[in-house]
């Protein structure tokens, strides 16, 4: 299961990286710049040269968290688990209880179906009171929580997310899903509408919730022009195809 499938939706990863004083040249800080190198190729999707970056990274500094981190994504992306909990194992051992290395590890362990132990990574990762971005750690928590079934727990902590992070897409289109699945679809339905107002990559999937919601409370009338709506604007997608099945569904 790739990581980068969850990415744009429902999941997010860190991809910060420390700031170390040293002088220049020396072997921290060339394992800073080829940790810098690796987290671009990372992000752009370039895997092998991205793991072999990082490889000289963490040869150049074996206590380089950040680009073990890296290390771990890429292999993980590339499907090499074992290698990637390896690196993950290095990232938070030298990583002095920052949330960087446990919310990647976290991402990493629910694409391979541990969901239980993601939440442990999660946690962890919100102890760190110095991290600047706990609303991805949330975010991250509230989905692996749905799927365990702990809606209101998820409800609870997406909100949390929400506030602390209004403008996070992925936390608002989430909090929809927990509060659909926990029988709340008023509440439900104003989420999704609210991503459909400004969150451009996920107005499809908000469109295709806000008509199952209508389905389900037996008003097909109101979720046909969002089924519609969905595949003219995200034609020749899995959401697209979503919409056409509810729609075919609908007509027998």
């Amino acid at each position: 299961m790739s990581l980068r499938r969850f990415l744009p939706l429902v999941l997010v990863l860190a991809l910060a990286l420390p700031f170390v004083v040293g002088a220049k040249g020396t072997k921290k800080e060339r394992s800073l710049a080829q940790g810098e190198l690796g987290r671009a190729y990372l992000t752009e999707g370039s895997l092998e040269s991205a793991i072999g970056t990082l490889r000289e990274a963490v040869d150049l500094d074996r206590s380089n968290w950040a680009a073990w981190s890296f290390l771990g994504l890429a292999l993980a992306e590339k499907g090499k688990p074992e290698a990637a909990e390896e690196a993950f194992g290095k990232a938070i051992r030298h990583a002095d209880d920052r949330a960087e290395p446990c919310l990647n590890y976290g991402l990493f362990l629910f694409s391979q179906g541990r969901v239980d132990e993601s939440i442990v990574q999660y946690e962890a990762a919100l102890e760190d009171l110095t991290y600047r971005k706990p609303a991805f750690v949330l975010n991250n928590l509230g989905f692996a929580l749905i799927s365990q079934g702990d809606h209101l727990r998820a409800i609870s902590v997406l909100k949390e997310a929400v506030r602390r992070a209004p403008g996070l897409c992925a936390a608002r289109f989430n909090l929809g899903l927990a509060l659909q699945l926990a029988g709340e679809g008023k509440a439900a339905t104003r989420e999704f509408e609210e991503v459909i107002a400004s969150c451009e990559e996920q107005v499809p999937g908000a469109y295709l919730q806000v008509a199952r919601i209508a389905i389900e409370a037996g008003r097909p009338d109101e979720a046909m022009p969002h089924l519609q709506q969905v595949i003219v604007i995200a034609p020749d997608t899995e959401v697209a195809d979503a919409a056409q099945e509810l729609l075919a569904s609908m007509e027998l």
